[in-house]
């Protein structure tokens, strides 16, 4: 299912519904969480949770981020990074500081792909070939270059190899801070190696802390779901309803429908069960697709002994990626949502909701 979000007549974006379980071989699950590369935030919604659990502060907070300042963008195509890091595990790496509809923006892809969204005095200036952004549409102002690091032609000696660095030291000398996570293929190889590369190569790369903000709510009227028996055209709730209770108890809002408050008299349309304590966690800083997948499955695993009726783990990409899923080209209009939402359900079926912007290739 598909549903616009409204926007009070600006630009729609989409919110896209679906279900299924864990258990169902054809289920997308782990190809979708691969295909986001870029995640900003993770946040998690606990019902009927006093605190929360400890593997899950130990998955997000241990997770290895460097942010790499001033690095050349000829040090990207180096093969020395390429052998050790590209080929060797999946890199991510993702200019930082930038605004995608104004700045150059670049971005490295654990399928080995170099992606440069650049201005059209930047393109125009490298003298790379490219295609113009499909955002905005009227106007041609944004430049895509895509690179493939990986390409058995992409070595010293080669035509394109030497024409990419050539554009890159003697036509724009560019640099750029990325953020950057690596998950070696070796698993007895530390993925701090990264951080001791850069700083051999004279560049300054320092760990990027992970930042938690947790919260627990006391008398929350949870809602009250039961997977099995969900049939939208006969209920009093469809699946946008849930969906705006899980962002207005993330925001914090007063979801007990008091009719004297001033400042919220929201209610839930379906059931709830009886006042319960909630928790909520937000991590931010830069997460693998790996930590996400670790999330999601420690969840599941622990349903039971955690007596949760479900639990929700919303994903919330970068606003300024170059990319959403896939290579699939993002923007920013009136804001830059990329995000996806998993509802989980002891059975292990789920829920899977997915935001997109309004500058967003969504297929």
């Amino acid at each position: 299912m598909a549903a616009p979000i409204d926007r009070n007549g600006l630009p729609l974006g989409k919110l896209v519904f679906e279900k299924s379980s864990f258990k169902n071989e054809k289920s997308k699950h782990e190809e979708f969480i691969e295909d986001h590369h870029f995640n900003y935030t993770i946040s998690c919604i606990l019902p009927n949770c006093k605190r929360i659990p400890d593997i899950l502060q130990s998955s997000c907070v241990g997770e290895k981020v460097f942010l790499v300042q001033d690095l050349p963008l000829i040090e990207v195509i180096s093969l020395d990074l390429i052998e050790a890091f590209i080929k060797r595990g999946k890199l991510r790496m993702l200019s930082h500081g930038g605004n995608i509809d104004a700045d150059d923006c670049v971005a490295v892809l654990p399928t080995g792909h170099l992606i440069l969204h650049l201005s059209k005095d930047t393109y125009q200036q490298l003298g790379l070939e490219g295609k113009p952004s499909q955002f905005p549409k009227r106007k041609k102002s944004k430049y895509i270059v895509d690179i493939d690091l990986t390409s058995p032609s992409f070595k010293p000696g080669k035509k394109g190899y030497n024409r990419v660095k050539w554009c890159f030291k003697d036509r724009l000398g560019l640099k750029f801070n990325f953020i950057s996570t690596w998950t070696p293929s070796d698993d007895e190889i530390c993925p701090s190696s990264m951080q001791k590369y850069f700083t051999m190569k004279g560049c300054k790369c320092k760990p990027v802390k992970i930042k938690c903000n947790m919260k627990k709510y006391n008398d929350v009227l949870v809602p009250d779901i039961d997977p099995s028996h969900v049939d939208f055209d006969n209920m009093d709730y469809n699946y946008t309803d849930v969906y705006e209770w899980l962002g207005g108890f993330s925001c914090g809002i007063d979801l007990l429908c008091n009719p004297d408050d001033y400042l919220s008299t929201y209610s839930f349309n379906g059931p709830t069960g009886p006042p319960a304590t909630c928790s909520y966690v937000q991590y931010s800083g830069y997460f693998s697709c790996q930590t996400v997948q670790s999330i999601i499955k420690s969840i599941r695993e622990h349903m039971d002994e955690w007596k949760l009726p479900w639990c929700s783990v919303t994903v919330q990409g970068f606003m300024d990626s170059p990319l959403s899923w896939k290579q699939r080209e993002h923007g920013y209009l009136n804001n830059g949502d990329n995000l996806y939402t998993f509802i989980i359900f002891p059975d292990d079926t789920y829920w899977l909701y997915s935001a997109y912007g309004s500058y967003d290739l969504v297929s």
